[in-house]
């Protein structure tokens, strides 16, 4: 196999890198990837470098809103990332056929009035974007608004996503993606441990392949 191309920050398109997930011979790498929009997937690096793969897929729906709200712009902020961002959650909370809409709109996430009408609530609410974050709900239950909404960095939002589970272990909570970073054992493994009925501590601290209870 060639020596691996490190992809970790670089930009292609709206695809921001995060870090390398798994690699085969066949396909070669594959990367987290974060979209200017805020949407997170895994992208070949194939795809990535070639061009095949330039955002999640919000680029059309965002140019049909565009076109709805440009009538009504009274800002010249349209090519601002801040102003992508607003495009795409509004598309994938209201458009059907934005390919998160059902992630979103489709199950009951909401924008707010303000934001919803108009785009510069939306920026003096939130102010500029950070070097580095993205837009993030605080609770993943509830819809876009100025009270439940933060910039915060990819790993901020990996830890808040609604399929992220809590553990309390000696009197620490933490995701099971945080304990798997000091485990002996990985998230998934710990997952498959807890599923099965195991206790939480030993769920986490049992050395993989060795008898329940046996710690580092």
């Amino acid at each position: 196999m060639p020596n691996l191309i490190d992809l970790t920050g670089k930009k292609f398109s709206r695809w921001t890198v995060v870090k390398k997930t798994g690699c085969s011979r066949a396909n070669g790498a594959n990367w987290l990837c974060v979209c200017d929009c805020g949407t997170q997937k895994i992208v070949n690096s194939r795809a990535l470098r070639s061009g095949q793969s330039r955002s999640c897929g919000c680029y059309r729906s965002e140019l049909q809103s565009k076109r709805m709200v440009d009538m009504h712009t009274t800002h010249n902020d349209s090519n601002s990332r801040e102003h992508r961002i607003w495009l795409a959650l509004r598309a994938r909370c209201t458009n059907p056929n934005n390919p998160a809409f059902k992630n979103y709109g489709g199950r009951g996430i909401t924008v707010c009035t303000q934001w919803a009408k108009n785009y510069q609530c939306f920026l003096d609410d939130m102010g500029r974007a950070p070097e580095g974050m993205w837009l993030d709900r605080i609770d993943n239950n509830k819809g876009y608004s100025p009270e439940n909404c933060r910039w915060a960095t990819v790993r901020e939002q990996q830890n808040n996503r609604r399929s992220n589970r809590n553990i309390t272990v000696a009197g620490k909570t933490r995701t099971l993606q945080q304990w798997g970073r000091i485990s002996p054992v990985d998230r998934k493994t710990i997952a498959q441990r807890i599923s099965n009925g195991w206790d939480e501590k030993d769920a986490v601290f049992t050395v993989k392949n060795q008898p329940r209870g046996t710690y580092i």
